[in-house]
């Protein structure tokens, strides 16, 4: 498949119905830039979009795929089943590389997640231990203190 073919022939087909790429683009439910990117040769319209298209721009959809008017008596069923596998392989590339997308972006987004709940914890078990030991340092402490108070009153018996 030629995509600099098919953006000539869509680009072509939609100036002669007289219809700027947004008008197009509402027709079949894509943005203009989706349109704009076809007609530079950058991709080509999804599978789904092929029946649409070919309706507003008034040609067949192996028309598109070949970037030119066909005679449809000419082509074999071996070249229509060539044209479509081709469009059909396109379409689940498409379908991959976003699902490859989503999935990489949820990727990051859990690990991102776990990463504060560890940092979280961590944070609050040194708070916990900080705290410990100062607990623990004034209990000593505070032995300590009573039972010096209570050698006192024993050495001086209770006086």
């Amino acid at each position: 498949m030629n995509y600099n073919k098919i953006g000539k022939f869509i680009q072509e087909k939609r100036k002669e119905k007289n219809f700027t790429q947004k008008q197009l683009a509402t027709k079949i439910n894509v943005t203009d830039k989706a349109v704009s990117k076809w007609e530079r040769g950058l991709g080509c319209p999804d599978v789904s979009l092929l029946k649409k298209l070919s309706e507003e721009l008034d040609v067949t959809v192996l028309d598109i795929l070949n970037g030119e008017i066909i005679d449809e008596k000419s082509m074999n069923k071996k070249d229509f089943d060539l044209y479509l596998n081709d469009a059909s392989q396109i379409s689940r590339k498409n379908i991959l590389n976003k699902l490859s997308a989503v999935i990489a972006v949820l990727i990051v987004f859990i690990s991102t997640l776990l990463l504060i709940f560890n940092i979280k914890n961590i944070i609050l078990l040194n708070k916990r231990e900080t705290s410990n030991i100062y607990n623990t340092e004034n209990a000593i402490n505070y032995l300590k203190e009573a039972n010096s108070k209570i050698e006192i009153i024993k050495n001086n018996k209770g006086i």
